[in-house]
């Protein structure tokens, strides 16, 4: 099984989960200027140590990955290449082991 990495437990993610598959749905490819600034927060958007921070997202082009995890829709922004973009849509339709590294 393909795995997707997290380097936080992002707001967005379900707050209860039945497991760690989520499963694929689509993928676009955007531009952050194209991406309101309420997206923006919304999808970077975890808290550390109390605190609430918000993940750098580089600027240049970017794939919206969109999940469905335990019935709910997570979307996810990844920078973009051509090999990442060929990668996931060849992945449509199939689950993804969803990996979260925590920082403690």
């Amino acid at each position: 099984m393909k795995s997707i990495s997290f380097s936080h437990r992002y707001e967005k993610m379900p707050s209860v989960t039945v497991d760690n598959r989520a499963m694929l749905l689509q993928v676009f490819r955007v531009g952050k200027s194209n991406l309101s600034s309420y997206f923006l927060d919304y999808d970077t958007r975890y808290k550390e140590e109390g605190m609430t921070k918000h993940y750098p997202l580089k600027d240049g082009p970017l794939l919206l990955l969109l999940f469905n995890w335990d019935d709910t829709l997570m979307p996810t922004l990844r920078s973009w290449n051509e090999s990442k973009e060929k990668y996931y849509m060849d992945s449509v339709g199939q689950y993804f082991e969803v990996i979260i590294h925590e920082h403690r």
